[in-house]
Order: structure tokens, then sequence, then C-alpha cells
């Protein structure tokens, strides 16, 4: 099978295609045929290693995982003797996870992972670019927007893959969104559902006086203490992309004497109850995955070159067999 490997950290010219050997599934396994993929800020910070201690579990000199990608979409050519529920053939989309290894023409992975059956309405290209952000959006937003309507939404990044999402699912859950992006994307984010938005390159936030009650930064533009004066006094400063200054900010917000706005970073866990609660409203039409961009695998140094520029407008599509 074709995949993009890389065999040690560096710039996206150290990401090549190659031939390697396709996976056999275990008793318990699924082996898909991905017909599309993704790359992410997170495909390119793991092939940086950015920050250093990703070597800390991707490998210290050398990461132990050469192939990247997290979330595909493809067809179920195989499954293990103890597999119910999925047959060959069906339609699915999922995610690898932190295992990655979706910038291949074939992943195997098990059953009772996040791998679900793919709305018939979506095409291949649209179902690889659901879970990155879909999964990530609704892990943060979930808490604080389902069953409290009306609530004032700030998303910076509003027109990534993340912010999509996170501005359709504000909507939704009947939240004012205002979205932070660059003029080229005020009209895509506001047919999503913002009903403000923000031109990042005249103006970097809004003006404070009609504080929010949710800050979300999926792209880690901003930082609390910039947006802390943005927030009402019970609000919340989510941090998609959080470092160690965030979740030590987070430490400090939620101590029993502390006061005013907190800060929130998760790590998100992407699994199939997600994927099916996005799959359901997806179906419905209430969301729709955004995709800016598709290329073909071998293309694929300049894919990563486009997720790393910070400018990828939704999801940047890999189609695994067309040239």
């Amino acid at each position: 099978m074709r995949a993009a490997v890389f065999y040690h950290y560096g710039d996206e010219n150290c990401v090549t295609v190659t031939t390697l050997k396709k996976p056999k599934p275990a008793a318990n396994d699924v082996l898909v045929k991905v017909m599309a993929t993704t790359v992410t800020s997170g495909d390119w910070r793991m092939r940086r290693a950015d920050p250093w201690a990703v070597r800390l579990f991707a490998g210290l000199f050398k990461p132990r995982q050469p192939v990247l990608g997290t979330e595909f979409s493809g067809v179920v050519e195989a499954v293990g003797a103890d597999v119910t529920g999925l047959n060959v053939g069906d339609r699915v989309f999922g995610s690898k996870g932190m295992k990655m290894g979706a910038h291949a023409q074939y992943v195997s992975l098990a059953a009772d992972g996040c791998l679900v059956k793919l709305p018939d309405n979506l095409t291949y290209e649209q179902g690889a670019g659901v879970i990155f952000g879909g999964a990530t959006a609704l892990t943060f937003l979930r808490p604080y927007l389902e069953s409290r309507p009306a609530q004032r939404l700030l998303v910076i990044g509003g027109s990534g893959a993340v912010g999509t999402y996170a501005v359709q699912l504000g909507r939704m859950w009947g939240a004012h969104v205002t979205a932070v992006c660059s003029a080229r994307n005020h009209d895509l984010v506001r047919s999503l559902g913002a009903e403000q938005v923000v031109d990042y390159e005249k103006q970097p936030l809004p003006d404070p006086g009609n504080p929010f009650d949710i800050v979300i930064d999926t792209v880690g533009k901003s930082s609390f203490s910039k947006c802390r004066e943005l927030l009402t006094d019970s609000g919340v400063y989510l941090s998609v992309s959080g470092g160690l200054r965030e979740w030590g900010q987070m430490l400090l917000s939620h101590c029993p004497l502390s006061s005013g706005p907190r800060v929130v970073c998760r790590i998100v866990d992407e699994n199939a109850n997600d994927a099916k609660w996005l799959a359901d409203y997806l179906e419905r039409g209430d969301l729709t995955p955004v995709i800016g961009k598709t290329l073909a695998l071998e293309e694929i140094q300049k894919a990563h070159v486009i997720a790393e520029s910070g400018h990828k407008v939704g999801n940047l599509v890999v189609n695994l067999w067309e040239t």
C-alpha cells in the first residue's frame, strides 16, 4: 500500500510517499480501505516534535510511528472473526487517535474503537473532516452550551477545522456567536452561524464592553491575559492548544481563593460515542464539514506547508487514491 512516512523530525521535506505492507486485522479488528484523510495541526506538530515534549511519548530521537494522520473515511475491506456490527463494504469514518497511521491507503483498528458508519449524505472527503475538528469542539463546548441557551460565545480561529465546528455547535445550541478570522472567510463563518465577525488583521479581538460567557481559542493565537477583560466574572477561557502556561493558569483559576473567569484545558478523547453523536447531526444537516482544499497523497508535503501556515480553511483533505 502507498503511505506517507517520516523517519526523523523536521520540516515538510522529511515526509515522503513510499510503499508499506498492508496491515492484517486481528480477530477484533476492522481493516479499512482509506479513501480520504486530513492533515491537521496535530500532524505538523508531531512531525516537528513541537513542543519538544512530544518526543517523550512519540520517540526521543526519531518517531516510533512513521505514519502520521489520525482521522479518515473509507470502506470496510475485511473484518476479524470476532467483529459484529460492521460488514465488508460498509462506508465508515473514524480516528486512530494518538496511534496515528491514517496517512496510508489501509488502516486496521479495533472494532470498538473510534469507528462508525458514514452517513449517506456525506462524501468520503467530508467524512474525513469530522473527528479532529468536531470531537474537539464538542469536548470543549458541550459542558457550557448544551443546556445553557443564549450564552455569548467568542470563537478565535472561526474558519479553521475546530473553529468551523465551534461556530456551528454554538449556533445549534442557541448561543450568540462572534467569530475571529480573516476578512476573506467572513462570509463562510456567517453562513455557519456567526452573528458577528471580527477581522483579526485589523483588530485581533473584539472591543471589551459586552462581555462573553465563553471564549474558545481554537488556534493558540491569543491568551487568557488578553481575553480576560472580554469575559464575564463567571466566564471561561477554553484553550484548545493549551501548553504548560495554560494548564498552570487552569489550576490557579480553579483554586478556592480565586475569583473571576477561569481557564479550561482538556485532553480530547476521540471515541465512538462522540463520533456517533456527530454522525447523527451531520445526517440531519445540522452540522456540515467544511473542506477548504483537497490534495493527492503525492502532494503531502504541500499539505503540511498549508497546515503549518496557520491559514488553513476548514479541513485540509488528502485523497489516498487519486493522483
